[in-house]
This record gives structure tokens, C-alpha cells and sequence, in this order.
């Protein structure tokens, strides 16, 4: 992950982009925990609202792969389809998981 590039498009200095990706990456793994609260709970309201901050900070941030499954979650949550939370947060976790280590 090349994040001297993602901080240039998105006109950061990269001392000033790393600080704001450790943010995003603790926030969403609440956010994520919430997801899987809502799974549990069958509550997707609740769902739709993680996956929409989840959403909106991956995309501020460049990560589009992952506010594109946030987006697919929010979407059929709204719609009243639970089907792609489970394996919807399984893939953001994994997509945490590999920019945490990239860091």
C-alpha cells in the first residue's frame, strides 16, 4: 500500500495522512464491532449506520474497496437484508487487518 501516493492525491503530507489512517483504523474496528452487534441483534438500522461511517471515512481516506463493501452493507441493510453483514464485516476486518500491517 503506497501511502506517500494516497496522501499526495488526497493533498496530505504523509506525517499528516499516517496520524489520520491509525484514527480510521480504531474507529472502524468500533464501527465494525457495532456491525456485528447489529448482526446478532438483527438490528439494521443500527448495521446501516456502521457500515455508513465505515463507508464515508474508507472513502475520505482513498480506501475504496472497502467503503465499496460498506456501501453494499448500508444499501441492503436499508432494504431490509442482513445477508451481506456477516460476510461483509469479515472482509473489512481483512482489509483492517492488511492495512494495519502495512503501516
Amino acid at each position: 500500500m503506497d501511502f506517500a501516493r494516497m496522501a499526495e492525491e488526497l493533498t496530505f503530507d504523509l506525517d499528516d495522512f499516517l496520524p489520520l489512517v491509525r484514527l480510521f483504523l480504531e474507529v472502524s474496528a468500533e464501527d465494525l464491532d457495532r456491525l456485528d452487534e447489529a448482526y446478532l441483534l438483527q438490528d439494521l438500522s443500527l448495521a446501516a449506520t456502521a457500515a455508513h461511517s465505515i463507508k464515508g471515512a474508507a472513502a475520505n481516506l482513498g480506501f475504496g474497496e472497502l467503503a465499496a463493501t460498506a456501501a453494499e452493507i448500508e444499501k441492503k441493510a436499508r432494504l431490509g437484508d442482513a445477508s451481506p453483514i456477516l460476510a461483509g464485516s469479515e472482509s473489512l476486518r481483512a482489509g483492517l487487518a492488511a492495512i494495519r500491517r502495512e503501516l
